[in-house]
């Protein structure tokens, strides 16, 4: 529901004529900021930002675990079972194809993301006068209706720091007829994948999260705006929790191979399913056997 509400708050900003920056840090967990001030580490620029503005306390995803269903649910307001990117990575049973997140050639395919008609607020922001920049946002490479955003940083690239991607933004928002720019870095998602949520490695991930927001309030103070100053949207898609090995459903002990095709859509966090015609009255037993399983363990 709060996806929801940030992509309402973005529309009334916008309708209202003030300029926005939405940035999204990745995996940023509800309480990463909390354990880093215990650590010691520096968090005063996401200090001042909720000081002068204001702080969630959480969010509650609609993918708990995933990133570009959930960007996407900010982007356009709707769940991902109406917006259709149902993960990173998935099979499309009615297009018979396989959507992957790392494939530029798909990221550049409409089909994936104007499912039920899909617009991204990009899209409605131009479609009312306005002029978007975007940074590497999923869904950003894609048409919808012939249309793209005004202005864009390219196919997605890791290498770019977060102070490189704010000197490009500041570029875009500085312009007169530019009045709505989005920005997405992987941190601290990556270090946390690699490392565990609990590392070192993701707290210093915070740190240079923290230097890129100082740095782009740094950037923001020193311009000379027509109006007022952009808003600052920093926001982020799922948290992370370390996972036991033992936390495991036995699939062939649940689901009968004659009955279901199923396999794990490029990551461990999705189950693709799909029922024959006679499997259908079975799907809602297997998946409480699935509850079962999991919390027998």
């Amino acid at each position: 529901m709060l996806k929801i509400l940030t992509y309402l708050l973005l529309l009334l900003h916008l309708c209202c004529g003030s300029k926005v920056i939405l940035i999204s840090l990745d995996g940023f967990r509800h309480d990463y900021i909390d354990k880093a001030i215990a650590a010691n580490k520096n968090v005063s620029a996401f200090l001042k930002l909720a000081e002068q503005g204001f702080r969630a306390n959480k969010v509650k995803s609609v993918m708990i675990s995933l990133t570009f269903p959930s960007h996407f649910s900010l982007a356009t307001g709707r769940y991902s079972e109406t917006h259709g990117l149902v993960g990173n990575t998935f099979y499309d049973k009615d297009l018979n194809d396989t959507y992957h997140y790392t494939d530029s050639i798909k990221n550049m395919e409409s089909k994936w993301f104007t499912t039920n008609g899909n617009e991204p607020i990009w899209i409605t922001n131009q479609r009312h006068g306005g002029k978007t920049g975007m940074i590497y946002w999923p869904g950003s490479d894609a048409r919808y209706n012939g249309t793209m955003q005004y202005v864009s940083f390219g196919l997605y690239s890791g290498a770019p720091t977060l102070r490189f991607r704010v000197d490009r933004i500041m570029e875009w928002i500085t312009q007169p007829d530019v009045n709505f720019c989005m920005l997405y870095f992987n941190q601290p998602d990556s270090a946390g994948h690699k490392f565990g949520p609990n590392s070192e490695e993701v707290l210093d991930a915070i740190e240079q999260t923290n230097d890129g927001i100082a740095y782009l309030m740094q950037r923001i103070e020193q311009e000379q705006f027509p109006g007022e100053k952009p808003n600052v949207i920093v926001t982020s898609d799922h948290g992370m929790t370390a996972v036991s090995n033992k936390m495991v459903v036995n699939v062939g002990e649940v689901l009968s191979p004659t009955e279901y095709k199923f396999g794990v859509d490029g990551s461990p966090a999705n189950l693709g399913i799909w029922i024959n015609d006679n499997g259908k009255r079975k799907l809602t037993f297997s998946v409480a056997k699935f509850k079962c399983s999991f919390e027998d363990k």
